[in-house]
């Protein structure tokens, strides 16, 4: 019985060799909208690196198996949560080296350590539900864009600029995205 568990859980990711085929099979607008999606969150965590090192970082970090890859999360979001999770990395990392700890109570570890446990159910639910809204618009990338946006918190006005959207474009993905969240969240999700 554990072996057919450890099977089905197998299963649920992609393999080295089937992550390597979808990145050499990226089509020119696959890559053109990772590019997109790179700059936005450089602009958003504003990192030091530039977007086509994060984009070449989450390439490699992708290829060499070091994040597993769920089959059901879309090739675009897999890769967005990626280059989010790294620029906020490399974000950290910068801050850790020039934020000075002045007062006692910043250096006290007790008085600064969050409640992992909250986090992380929060995250879990969190992510789900992220999922859910990925495979409902798998072949919509305007809607999946503002859903990114969204979840790093851009404004309207931020998001547009970066993006060179109009009012209507961005107006008819907000109805697009309000619309389904109604059907499949029935009791609410808030993004």
């Amino acid at each position: 019985m554990h072996a057919g568990l450890h099977k089905k859980t197998e299963d649920e990711y992609l393999t080295n060799p089937e992550i390597k085929s979808l990145i050499q099979n990226l089509s020119e607008t696959e890559i053109l909208r990772l590019s997109q999606i790179s700059q936005l969150y450089i602009s958003r965590t504003h990192c030091l690196m530039d977007a086509d090192e994060l984009l070449n970082e989450a390439i490699m970090v992708i290829a060499s198996g070091k994040r597993k890859f769920p089959r059901r999360v879309p090739l675009l979001a897999f890769f967005a949560k990626t280059m989010q999770s790294l620029a906020s990395n490399e974000k950290r990392k910068i801050n850790r080296k020039v934020s000075p700890l002045n007062n006692d109570s910043a250096n006290d570890p007790i008085l600064n350590e969050p409640d992992k446990s909250i986090h992380i159910e929060n995250e879990f639910i969190a992510n789900q539900e992220l999922t859910k809204i990925f495979n409902i618009f798998e072949s919509d990338d305007d809607v999946t864009m503002l859903v990114m946006a969204k979840c790093d918190g851009l404004s309207r006005n931020e998001f547009c600029e970066s993006e060179k959207w109009n009012e209507t474009k961005y107006n008819s993905a907000q109805r697009k995205l309000r619309r389904a969240l109604n059907k499949y969240f029935p009791n609410g999700i808030e993004i």
